[in-house]
């Protein structure tokens, strides 16, 4: 009897081992989650701080060359026969 005592705390003690063990797992599973999420968040709001100031580059050339191309087609258009 004493000896099935024992089984059952033992494996009472290893459930709780395990269930101990599961949960800190899952902390820390979590933990690496939002620091993840966290690292995702900055990384995104620093791809979009750089994509703003690559578009706003991107926008002014595009205007120059399409403001150049519209310009000379407006030029010629005059001119052209109607």
């Amino acid at each position: 009897m004493m000896m099935m005592m024992m089984m059952t705390m033992m494996m009472m003690m290893m459930m709780i081992m395990m269930m101990m063990m599961m949960m800190m797992m899952m902390m820390l599973m979590m933990m690496m989650m939002m620091m993840m999420m966290m690292m995702m968040m900055m990384m995104m709001m620093m791809m979009m701080m750089m994509i703003c100031l690559f578009e706003n580059v991107v926008f002014v050339l595009l205007c120059s060359v399409v403001k150049g191309k519209y310009g000379s087609l407006m030029r010629y258009s005059p001119e052209s026969p109607i």
